[in-house]
């Protein structure tokens, strides 16, 4: 497998080691991201929620001969999780601290408007809308989340909370769960192949 992760120093290094995971959990810190704000945290997100979603692709690729029924559903509550962590990235606006209420309901009204109006959206109207859209892929995130971890520190909304940091928490959470899944399946595999 071929990857970038950040180095020790902090510089982007290459992987290409076939028999090594791209995705391990010490890659998915994100404490520093607290900190930034704007296009830097944009990136970072972005970042850090495309390196989750390999880590999910690797432990879907290694165990989709399971039948375990359990094993699926926590993978599809985990990848609908990262998508919409993958889609809000896009969505939180820098001014997203000073959400009113009535903004976010006149953002609703008219993206409810488009659906009725065309029966689609796009992600032009997502981003158009998105003091209310990105709240809705955060909370789509949070539900999932809870189901995944129902002991894992979720919060119960996210309606009083600044997005980004909503994002980062919701992050954190899933993370630890895709990343015990990751490991439970590289274990796996490595008692198999013993």
């Amino acid at each position: 497998m071929f990857g970038y992760h950040l180095s020790e120093d902090g510089l982007l290094a290459g992987t290409a080691k076939h028999d090594e995971s791209y995705f391990r959990s010490d890659r998915v810190d994100i404490n520093y991201m607290d900190a930034l704000t704007g296009r830097p945290w944009l990136v970072e997100a972005r970042n850090a929620v495309q390196s989750l979603m390999l880590g999910l692709y690797e432990t879907f690729s290694a165990t989709l001969e399971l039948a375990d029924k359990d094993a699926m559903r926590e993978r599809h509550l985990q990848l609908g999780a990262a998508f919409s962590l993958w889609r809000a990235v896009f969505l939180i606006r820098p001014d997203d601290a000073g959400r009113k209420l009535e903004e976010i309901d006149s953002d609703a009204r008219s993206f409810l408007e488009r659906v009725i109006d065309t029966n689609m959206i796009t992600f032009g109207d997502d981003l158009r809308w998105g003091v209310w859209s990105g709240g809705y892929y955060l909370n789509n995130a949070r539900d999932r989340i809870a189901k995944l971890c129902p002991d894992g520190n979720v919060p119960q909304s996210i309606a009083d909370k600044v997005l980004k940091n909503a994002w980062n928490d919701l992050y954190r959470v899933l993370s630890k769960s895709v990343s015990a899944s990751h490991l439970a399946t590289q274990q796996r595999n490595r008692s198999e192949h013993d």
